[in-house]
């Protein structure tokens, strides 16, 4: 039968198990340069940081430039409508801006005749005519709902009547509305561009709250 450890023995092993290194090449231990790389570590996480915020800050600084200079023409725009002595003539000026505002967007603005019956282009911006000159209001779905309605690929939103064979591959329709009264309506092709044909469909809406 083996002999029992001394009680002197049994406390140096104690005391050698408390004052074990820590870091050491045993198996399942760190060993110095893993603890050399950990260090640095939190300095390239904040580095890392530090960039990251720096680019978020140069992208919200050129989208606050982008908003001043939308902001002006919107101003400037605004001014020239004020200016309009007769309802073409400011319609006029809503194609010719939309076309500096809104470079790759096409667009045009129809007004709803007396009758209520038709609604008539009044004003086009752009290379590509996605909606015939005349058409039914029934014929288009914003006007039936009195709502925005888009078009594009993979959506199960029906197209409208009015639209051509240039807008199948995605558009948006808003109805041009004042004091609960629809006054026409205001197409844009491009679906992607859904920030820039609500900033079209406000100012097309201005000339046709002054008819």
């Amino acid at each position: 039968m083996p002999r029992a450890a001394s009680p002197g023995a049994q406390f140096a092993d104690i005391v050698k198990g408390q004052h074990k290194p820590a870091v050491g090449p045993a198996e399942g231990t760190a060993t110095g340069d893993d603890w050399r790389l950990r260090a640095v570590q939190p300095d390239e996480t904040a580095e890392g940081v530090v960039h990251e915020r720096a680019d978020q800050l140069a992208i919200l600084n050129r989208e606050l430039h982008e908003k001043s200079e939308t902001t002006s023409r919107l101003v400037k725009l605004g001014e020239l409508l004020q200016a309009c002595v007769t309802f073409p003539e400011a319609f006029s000026v809503v194609g010719t801006a939309m076309t500096e505002f809104l470079g790759g967007l096409s667009g045009s603005v129809h007004l709803t005749s007396a009758s209520r019956n038709l609604v008539e282009e009044r004003a086009h911006w752009g290379d590509v005519r996605s909606s015939v000159n005349q058409f039914a209001p029934e014929d288009c779905w914003a006007l039936r709902r009195g709502q925005e309605h888009v078009v594009g690929p993979g959506m199960l939103t029906p197209r409208c009547a009015h639209i051509t064979e240039n807008g199948k591959k995605g558009y948006v329709c808003m109805p041009l509305a004042a004091q609960g009264e629809t006054l026409g309506h205001h197409a844009s092709v491009r679906t992607e561009c859904r920030r820039e044909a609500a900033m079209a469909d406000r100012t097309a809406a201005d000339p046709a709250r002054r008819r």
